[in-house]
């Protein structure tokens, strides 16, 4: 069949030649050309008219038996209304029958139409076709009999106990693996309308899996769910008997008893209220699509907003609900329905939390709704809950901009400002929070006295508040620092110590050194600072003061250099490092204060006892400043220093190749005290290897006392790998080839080349030890062979030298 249109099916007696089958007697009569098997067997199984026997033998007139009328599920969707037709085709029984059939495949097909509302409608026929093949049915043009919707809800209150009833009823129906129902009626009219009714307030996808007859021969044993009985043939079914199934007697309305669901409690409430029924029947559908899938009708909270969103002008009957539902939606059905259920929950004054959620939602355009007017609300219901003291406000989470008008704006700011106005200092805070959080800046100058009160409160209890939540957080803070300044200059800054100690991180970087307070602040974050960030805040704070001394301001430079020095020394700021570095680093113009300069001289004479580079660096650039060691004893390791860098100046000039400044060379070293060229071994032994001359680094291992060489030597060996190789290994070479060079040393060179040796690879290890044999030429291979001999002692290594003695 097509999307478009219903199968339709006749079944009825025949003459033969006259059905689809191949005689004559009961068969179908005509079917639509997409009829298949399995449809033609729900429609002859399920739907055909049930003719009572006890009327056949009565003899009752034809025109007295009941139309009747069936629905079922099984390969598709199949309705029909059947009724009866006296003689059979060939005219000699009682008993024919007559049942024409809707047959489909796809639900849809039925629209918003109930099976049960096709009773009598002037679609069905009452006689055969005039051929075996008829017409599918247009379902553009399926209409209902007598009960309308608004017939059937007519008669649902036309008698009191039919809701109690029908919601009893409707309860059953709502489960599919509940009782059977069976109905008895004096006529079928009453007996279909209850299913109407019933059906009505199923969702329709749920309502066409109810299936049911009207009149049923065996009512207690049919497979339909639903099956009406004649009253005057069944006197037995009455309500009350216990046969498992719930019976229902029309003409009394009385029923068994049972539960009721919350569900058919609320919509059968409505169905048979004064109201229009087709609302209902439209909760009853969206509150289907709006719920969870994965439960069978829906739940509570869908149903409740299917019914607010049908009815928006009816008072909310549970906002919770709804806001529920907005939460746990998805996005289609946010996009679709969220903006009428959204504006039914902002107008029942919902929680804060509710506010959130939309705000958040409008924000994220998952949730269309006036973005401003709902950021309004929210800030006006959270500052509902600062002053209600109501739960904390998540003042921490900036909302996302909202564009606003002026007009909105300025309502925004007036509200908050008025709160502040009158709120007490904790209150304040958070609401200082909210302008932030909202994005609101708070009329200050009109808040004048009411802001110093608040950072009065602020300064004299910093952590009962939250600064980095602030709106407006500088010009708040600029009140605080000129507050604190005031009491400094009345007292002292001494006088402020506890309150600077508490605050100082909220001004670190108000670093005006002409002003005594802030010279405090710097001093107490130096003394209170983790240790690696002290000293770049001190060396910022140095470099100001050098910018002050080279913009022609030396007296200023000087004003400023002495009042941080006092606050570094009040703040016992004073550690050896602070001591040195404002040594070396202060403008020459400018004073060291003697406590400063003594604790840095008692550092510099602790350091001298071991010099280290990171000392004799420090003195490198005092003397460069022009500053004077500040003891004889670090004047002579300056001078020693400076020997040391007078020599790798030296080792690096060609004119190393002379042999009197190669003497001059090895003698400057050679005058540096032995603590000094310790200190500085990298740079000697990166001297060495850098050097023009090739035997630059024997003849400084000749020259050297002891222990030196040696340590030169390990230095050299604990760095292989680390320079290039070959350079290294040829490096070597030129060193065994020098005459001057003791055998130890020869022996201590070679056993540092063997050590590293044994950490490579043999492919790396034999490709090095090619190519330092092939560059060092015939004439000096067997040296470096030598130093993997299996021998590899005085003696031979002696005999490995140059016959003549000399150096090559």
């Amino acid at each position: 069949m097509t999307t478009e249109a219903f199968d339709r099916l006749l079944y009825t007696d025949c003459l033969p030649g006259a059905g689809r089958g191949a005689g004559s007697g009961f068969q179908v009569q005509a079917q639509s050309s997409g009829v298949d098997s399995g449809q033609s067997k729900l429609a002859v199984g399920s739907l055909l008219y049930e003719v009572q026997v006890p009327w056949l033998n009565q003899r009752l007139p034809i025109g007295e038996f009941p139309l009747g009328i069936a629905h079922a599920r099984g390969e598709g969707y199949g309705t029909g209304q059947g009724r009866y037709v006296g003689k059979e085709a060939a005219g000699g029984r009682d008993g024919n029958h007559l049942t024409d059939c809707l047959l489909t495949r796809d639900g849809d097909q039925y629209g918003a139409v109930r099976p049960a509302q096709l009773w009598q409608s002037p679609l069905w026929r009452d006689c055969a076709w005039p051929e075996k093949e008829c017409p599918p049915f247009d379902a553009a043009g399926l209409e209902t009999g007598p009960l309308t919707v608004d017939a059937v809800a007519d008669w649902a209150r036309a008698r009191p106990e039919r809701a109690a009833v029908l919601a009893r009823l409707l309860t059953v129906l709502e489960d599919p693996a509940g009782q059977r129902v069976v109905i008895v009626s004096d006529g079928p009219d009453e007996a279909v309308t209850w299913v109407a009714a019933a059906t009505l307030l199923l969702p329709a996808r749920l309502a066409l899996e109810v299936s049911f007859k009207v009149f049923s021969s065996i009512p207690l044993r049919t497979e339909h769910r639903v099956a009406a009985a004649p009253a005057a043939l069944f006197p037995q079914i009455v309500p009350g008997r216990d046969g498992g199934a719930f019976v229902l007697d029309a003409r009394t309305g009385a029923a068994d008893e049972g539960a009721v669901s919350e569900r058919a409690a609320f919509f059968t409430g409505k169905f048979t209220a004064d109201g229009d029924p087709y609302d209902v029947v439209d909760a009853v559908e969206l509150a289907d699509v709006l719920g969870d899938p994965r439960q069978h009708l829906r739940g509570h909270d869908a149903m409740l907003t299917a019914w607010a969103v049908t009815r928006p002008d009816d008072p909310l009957p549970e906002p919770a609900a709804l806001s529920r539902w907005l939460s746990g939606a998805p996005p289609e059905l946010l996009r679709e329905h969220g903006p009428a259920a959204a504006a039914l929950v902002l107008g029942a004054e919902p929680d804060p939390s509710v506010l959130r959620w939309i705000d958040d939602a409008a924000a994220a355009k998952r949730l269309a709704v006036d973005q401003a007017a709902v950021r309004l609300r929210l800030l006006t219901a959270e500052l509902g809950e600062i002053r209600g003291a109501r739960g904390k406000v998540p003042i921490a989470e900036v909302l996302p901009v909202v564009p606003m008008d002026a007009d909105a704006y300025r309502d925004a700011e007036s509200e908050l400002s008025s709160a502040i106005l009158l709120a007490s200092d904790q209150q304040t805070d958070l609401l200082f929070g909210l302008g932030r959080r909202h994005g609101i800046a708070p009329d200050l100058a009109g808040l004048r006295d009411r802001l110093d009160l608040f950072v009065t409160a602020w300064l004299n209890r910093p952590g009962a508040y939250h600064p980095e939540q602030w709106a407006m957080r500088a010009e708040i803070l600029d009140r605080a620092h000129d507050l604190l300044g005031d009491r400094a200059r009345a007292g002292g800054p001494l006088s402020v110590r506890e309150t600077v100690r508490r605050v100082n991180r909220y001004f670190g970087d108000r670093s005006d050194l002409t002003d005594p307070l802030d010279c405090h602040i710097q001093a107490s974050l130096i003394a209170e600072g983790a240790r690696e960030r002290h000293l770049e805040r001190l060396r910022l704070l140095l470099g100001k003061i050098a910018n002050i001394a080279k913009s022609a301001a030396p007296a200023d430079a000087a004003t400023a250099a002495a009042a941080l020095q006092r606050a570094l020394i009040e703040w016992n700021a004073v550690d050896v490092e602070v001591a040195v570095t404002l040594l070396t680093e202060l403008p020459d113009s400018v004073t060291i204060e003697r406590a400063i300069a003594s604790r840095a001289a008692e550092q510099l004479a602790t350091m001298s006892e071991k010099p280290s580079p990171a000392l004799l660096d420090l003195l490198a650039r005092l003397d460069k400043q022009g500053k004077a060691a500040p003891s004889r004893s670090l004047a002579d390791l300056l001078e020693a220093d400076k020997c040391v860098q007078s020599f790798a100046r030296r080792a690096r000039d060609d004119r190393i190749a002379d042999v009197g400044y190669l003497d001059g060379t090895i003698e400057v070293l050679c005058r540096a005290h032995p603590v000094v060229v310790q200190a500085r071994l990298d740079q000697v032994l990166a001297a060495c290897l850098g050097s023009p001359h090739p035997q630059l680094g024997a003849l400084v291992l000749a020259a050297l006392k002891s222990p030196l060489p040696k340590q030169l030597v390990e230095r050299w060996g604990r760095t292989l790998g680390s320079r290039d190789l070959v350079s290294d290994g040829l490096w070597c070479v030129r060193c065994l080839d020098v005459e001057e060079l003791s055998d130890r040393r020869q022996d201590q060179l070679a056993a540092a080349v063997r050590g590293f040796a044994r950490t490579l690879p043999k492919e790396q290890f034999d490709a090095w030890y090619d190519e330092v044999a092939r560059r060092a030429g015939p004439a000096k291979r067997d040296l470096w062979e030598g130093v993997f001999a299996q021998e590899a002692g005085r003696a031979r290594i002696n005999l490995w030298r140059n016959k003549d003695g000399g150096r090559s």
